[in-house]
């Protein structure tokens, strides 16, 4: 196998050749987004309950700081059978654009992109409440597979493996095809993914 090392001078003329574009307004730029798309099209979950992490009511945003755990009704209610969601930013605007084309388009660059925007999040979580053990992406159904050709969470999962040093361990498997959750509303995804997923019982983490 031959390693091909381009030098500064060939990397600057690719460059030149296929400038790199911003995946949201297109302009010409060194990186996968703008800064000022960055900065002006992605919505940061700066106050959100810190167990599910949907955004929290305006009233709750000026509440005096408290040791206690910031949390929505719902999961005060009713709390999840999860720990901790991690969500650093609202899905609006950009997010749902760049997410869609992760999803729809195969640009398998914003993979990386969304891994760079969970870095800080997730060292935080990680500085908190100890190291991670694994990664387990949410798999598609064979028919989605093959219609699809990938799995996005896949590709994100392969570059959150990597930035943090972590294993993936496929143990899902997608035993139900749902229709698409594009217009639906949030019980009606919840009634669609219902035993959708089954888990592999010899797993031992």
């Amino acid at each position: 196998m031959i390693n091909f090392k381009l030098k500064p001078a060939a990397i600057i003329a690719l460059r030149y050749l296929f400038p790199t574009q911003c995946a949201l307004c297109k302009q010409y730029c060194e990186k996968t987004l703008c800064h000022n798309c960055f900065t002006n099209q992605l919505s940061p979950n700066t106050y959100c309950c810190e167990r599910c992490a949907n955004p929290l009511a305006p009233l709750l945003h000026s509440a005096k700081p408290s040791s206690r755990a910031r949390l929505c009704g719902q999961c005060i209610s009713k709390p999840p059978p999860y720990i901790n969601c991690i969500a650093p930013y609202i899905y609006e605007n950009g997010i749902r654009e760049l997410t869609h084309q992760l999803k729809f388009s195969a640009n398998f660059t914003l993979a990386q992109l969304f891994a760079h925007l969970l870095q800080t999040p997730i060292n935080d979580y990680i500085k908190q409440r100890g190291p991670l053990d694994t990664i387990v992406p949410i798999p598609l159904h064979p028919s989605r597979l093959r219609e699809r050709g990938y799995n996005q969470t896949q590709q994100l999962a392969k570059a959150l493996a990597k930035q943090h040093e972590l294993t993936i361990i496929n143990s899902l498997s997608r035993v139900k095809a749902t229709t698409t959750q594009v217009k639906l509303s949030k019980k009606q995804r919840q009634q669609n993914l219902h035993k959708a997923f089954s888990c592999n019982p010899t797993l031992h983490l």
